[in-house]
């Protein structure tokens, strides 16, 4: 089952969705993330994973996959490796390398995956066999945009984030025959400032919380009735194909 159509190869393809079975949410990026890769998968295919981060996803697609391969430079590389180490599955395998430029042979995967690891396309391209498919989950140029707008107003790099077209050229440029994109819109739900503040910590829009910053997400927080403080999410589901 292919959950995106094929057909289109110009640069201004757009997306559509076949044969979507009805037990895929298509609300939840990752959940359709997942269910997409299972779909791709297969006991005879090799999947590698750049920017594996924890290991945790990497880890569940070794049981529909022959071979499966995470790729991940930081220190959450360390519990990667203890994952693989109580993992009863032979076939799966985590290295510490730069996941632009990896020391596997060309052509080595059936499927390459990345999860919110930007500018990957050029690394997947070299590794997939002919036919093989390069699927990417990132969050959008909209994703936080409302407090964004509130608490970065000085910092325009923060709003420098992947956009669907951008995303599908990179591909385009990186030698794949044809791209399709999706956007998903949700909300985080959180019930206090100090929830908030901990997940903009994570997001490094609050390196420091200076009294103008706390003002700032103080405002944001009450314009929502109490344990209902919503953040707006965007996500983008990309999958391009390499040529036969």
């Amino acid at each position: 089952m292919d959950l995106f159509s094929i057909g289109h190869t110009s640069r201004n393809a757009k997306l559509s969705y076949t044969d979507v079975t009805s037990d895929i949410d298509l609300d939840n990026a990752d959940h359709f993330f997942e269910k997409m890769l299972r779909s791709k998968s297969s006991p005879e295919k090799t999947v590698v994973d750049l920017g594996c981060g924890d290991g945790l996803f990497t880890a569940k697609m070794a049981a529909f996959n022959q071979r499966v391969i995470g790729i991940e430079p930081g220190w959450t590389f360390h519990t990667a490796c203890q994952r693989c180490d109580q993992s009863p599955r032979q076939n799966l395998q985590f290295r510490q390398e730069n996941v632009h430029r990896t020391s596997l042979d060309r052509q080595c995967a059936d499927i390459v995956i990345s999860r919110y690891t930007p500018a990957v396309e050029a690394e997947a391209f070299r590794l997939l066999k002919p036919k093989g498919q390069f699927i990417l989950l990132m969050n959008g140029e909209r994703d936080l945009s409302g407090i964004k707008t509130r608490l970065c107003s000085d910092k325009p790099r923060v709003f420098m984030q992947a956009q669907s077209e951008t995303i599908i050229d990179d591909c385009l440029n990186a030698g794949f025959a044809r791209a399709y994109s999706k956007s998903f819109f949700s909300h985080d739900q959180l019930e206090s400032r100090h929830e908030v503040i901990a997940f903009l910590r994570q997001q490094l829009l609050l390196n420091e919380l200076s009294k103008t910053n706390a003002e700032i997400v103080e405002d944001y927080c009450d314009a929502f009735p109490e344990q209902r403080i919503l953040l707006n999410r965007h996500r983008i589901i990309l999958v391009a194909h390499k040529s036969p």
